[in-house]
C-alpha cells in the first residue's frame, strides 16, 4: 500500500529532509506550505524558486477572488488569516505582520501589505514556520 504523509512539510528543506529519511513514503501533502510558498511543488520538482512578484500576484488574486465572494468584514478577516501564512516567507516581517493583524479596514490592510512587499526580502527557504518563531506568529 502506498504511504501518504501529511504534517509540517511546509518548506523545500523540510520536505526533502523528510523524504530522505523516509524513502518508503511515495506521496506528501503540503497544504500550509503552499499558502506561504505557492511555488513549493514546482521547487520540489527542481523548478525555479518563489519570487516576490509571484507571491504578490498570488496574494492579489486571492484578494480579488475573495472580494467577489465575501463581505468587506469577512474579506478582511480571511486575508488577515492568510497573511499569517504569507508573512512566514519574508525576513524581518514581525512588525509589519502586527500591523496587518491589527488592520481595522481593507485600506489599512492593503497599506500594510504594500509595506511588507516593499520593505522585506523573501527568506531563502520560504514556507510556513511551525516553531513559533516566524513573523506569521506575531500576535495582534
Amino acid at each position: 500500500m502506498p504511504v501518504v504523509y501529511n504534517g509540517d512539510l511546509s518548506s523545500v528543506q523540510k520536505t526533502l529532509s523528510f523524504l530522505k529519511q523516509h524513502p518508503f513514503c511515495s506521496t506528501v501533502m503540503i497544504g500550509r506550505g503552499l499558502l506561504s510558498n505557492p511555488a513549493l511543488s514546482r521547487e520540489l520538482q527542481g523548478g525555479a524558486p518563489l519570487t516576490i512578484h509571484e507571491l504578490r500576484c498570488f496574494h492579489d488574486r486571492l484578494y480579488e477572488t475573495y472580494e467577489k465572494l465575501f463581505s468587506p468584514v469577512a474579506l478582511l478577516g480571511r486575508m488577515r488569516e492568510y497573511a499569517k501564512y504569507m508573512a512566514c516567507s519574508f525576513e524581518d516581517a514581525k512588525r509589519l505582520m502586527k500591523e496587518i493583524c491589527k488592520a481595522g479596514s481593507l485600506k489599512t490592510y492593503r497599506e500594510a501589505v504594500d509595506r511588507l512587499f516593499d520593505s522585506c526580502p523573501l527568506r531563502t527557504d520560504p514556507g510556513f514556520q511551525t516553531d513559533g518563531s516566524a513573523a506569521g506568529h506575531a500576535s495582534a
